[in-house]
């Protein structure tokens, strides 16, 4: 989970009523909120592992994070991801913002999106991949797809 905001508990909670989740590790930028969801990720979730949250920025190279600072790389590399990792990212509402770096992108089995005209005009983080040539907008999947 990238941020310990206000959606993090139910963005977690509809994962799990869909997927089977052994472990949900928090990333934020704020300490206190990531263990305070992480206490109540444990007590909504008794059988998911919610490790100590980590320290993270969420930002992308050149661009900025979610609170508009300008930064200089990203904090989560597409390369510490593990294999069959499941991202719902929500938060990178500009086109100058990103939660998720571009080459992260490059490794994903689908990328499910809700609209592809909304995506062009808002997604920093699919957009940004697009522009590096880490997805084609022909990957994208719009949910109701078949």
């Amino acid at each position: 989970m990238l941020g310990a905001g206000g959606q993090a508990a139910d963005q977690v909670a509809g994962v799990c009523a869909v997927r089977p989740i052994r472990e949900v590790r928090v990333h934020s930028r704020r300490r206190q909120r990531s263990e305070e969801l992480c206490e109540r990720l444990r007590a909504s979730h008794p059988g998911v592992a919610s490790p100590r949250p980590r320290p993270a920025g969420r930002r992308c190279a050149g661009g900025r994070d979610l609170h508009g600072d300008t930064v200089g790389g990203p904090a989560l590399r597409g390369r510490d991801l593990e294999p069959m990792a499941h991202i719902n990212a929500v938060g990178a509402y500009r086109l100058d913002m990103c939660e998720i770096p571009a080459e992260a992108f490059r490794r994903a089995g689908t990328v499910v999106i809700d609209q592809l005209e909304a995506v062009l005009a808002e997604a920093g983080d699919l957009v940004q991949a697009l522009e590096a040539g880490c997805l084609r907008q022909t990957d994208l999947v719009e949910i109701g797809q078949s």
